[in-house]
């Protein structure tokens, strides 16, 4: 049995045994890249894509003939952040489409931990009787007439949240 020259020392063995190693470690390579690629999009895509809005109107209560109070459900962390409730006053009555308006342009007076305050009129005296949390509050606020913003007092009186042991 004749032996060719390629197969006499081995040499083309090798070459092959190279070229298979050379494909290999390509795959493998383009397999990482391609893994990398696609974590990079889909990462990229759960930090830059448009926050979802995670406002809804939780209540709407009318005060007087030109003052409501709105009172909206804000859950700005999901699961890991409690719910806070934002409550504003607006010169109309308006449904859940409209108040990005309001939210845009008024400031809530009261944010809390839930949505139970009990509120008063008289004049242009606001009470408000709260049990819970209190995230912020203001004792003055505004609504607006036309483009004429109008001031009102709001008088606060709340109890904390029950206290465990």
């Amino acid at each position: 049995m004749a032996m060719t020259p390629e197969t006499k020392d081995g040499s083309a063995a090798v070459m092959n045994m190279r070229r298979h190693a050379a494909i290999k470690a390509a795959c493998i390579g383009a397999a990482i890249l391609l893994l990398v690629e696609v974590t990079v999009f889909v990462g990229g895509y759960a930090l830059l894509r448009p926050p979802q809005d995670r406002r809804e109107l939780f209540g709407a209560k009318q005060l007087r003939s030109d003052l409501y109070m709105y009172v909206i459900r804000d859950d700005p962390g999901g699961a890991t952040v409690p719910f806070r409730f934002k409550y504003y006053f607006w010169n109309r009555r308006v449904d859940a489409d409209g108040m990005a308006a309001v939210m845009d342009r008024q400031a809530p007076f009261l944010v809390a931990s839930n949505e139970s305050a009990e509120v008063n009129v008289a004049g242009d005296d606001v009470a408000v009787a709260f049990s819970g949390r209190i995230y912020d509050f203001s004792n003055v606020a505004a609504f607006y007439v036309g483009d004429d913003p109008r001031l009102i007092s709001v008088k606060l009186t709340a109890d904390p949240e029950s206290i465990r042991p």
